[in-house]
């Protein structure tokens, strides 16, 4: 019997199937970023550019950039400082934690760039959670919560007026900075003493260390 005359046609092959993105998978991605350009938050679409993937498929894990933001800056948070684990002693370990966010806010451009970013709802609910956490130890639950608050106000504030200062003089010279910022770091030891010593007053008797 003759054979075929008709060759046949090669098969089209499968395109290889992508597995979908993870939220954890973007944030990570949002944090190369970040890391990049601490001064430029990602936007949803140079993220999705970055990841080869179109726009609109990131807002099946987030809302939009504020989101996404929040959620940056959570788990930025929790890895990049050196939140301390409750001893015993609410008062020193509430010293180390005060101590720890000021000088991660100082020293790491990626963490001093969620203060500029619009979510400071959930740097407050990360620290104070933290804050919280040790107060516990010596406060009744309703007033650890609030003197948390009180506490990372005042970090906060320190913070946001130091670096403003840092950035005005930043032109005067190394040197200068340097003494500036030994100044503040004096005015935050006594202004941090004075806020527990104010704390310590109100912790129940029996709670003492």
């Amino acid at each position: 019997m003759a054979s075929s005359s008709v060759e046949e046609m090669p098969r089209a092959r499968a395109k290889p199937t992508r597995a979908p993105l993870t939220r954890e998978q973007i944030v990570a991605a949002a944090r190369v970023k970040l890391q990049e350009s601490p001064e430029h938050p990602p936007t949803m679409r140079s993220l999705a550019r970055d990841l080869g993937i179109a726009a609109p498929s990131l807002y099946w894990h987030f809302s939009g950039q504020a989101e996404l933001l929040g959620e940056l800056a959570r788990t930025m948070l929790e890895d990049e400082i050196a939140w301390p684990q409750p001893s015993g002693d609410w008062r020193v370990d509430a010293d180390l934690l005060a101590r720890a966010l000021r000088s991660s806010i100082l020293d790491r451009p990626e963490v001093a760039a969620v203060l500029d970013w619009n979510v400071p709802f959930v740097i407050a609910a990360v620290a104070r959670e933290h804050c919280t956490t040790i107060m516990s130890q010596n406060f009744e639950d309703g007033v650890a919560a609030e003197r948390s608050t009180q506490l990372m106000f005042f970090v906060f504030g320190h913070v946001i007026v130091e670096r403003g200062a840092l950035r005005h003089n930043a032109g005067a010279g190394d040197a200068a900075v340097a003494e500036l910022r030994d100044r503040f770091g004096d005015m935050f030891d006594r202004s941090l003493r004075s806020v527990l010593d104010g704390m310590a007053a109100e912790v129940l008797p029996a709670r003492r260390p």
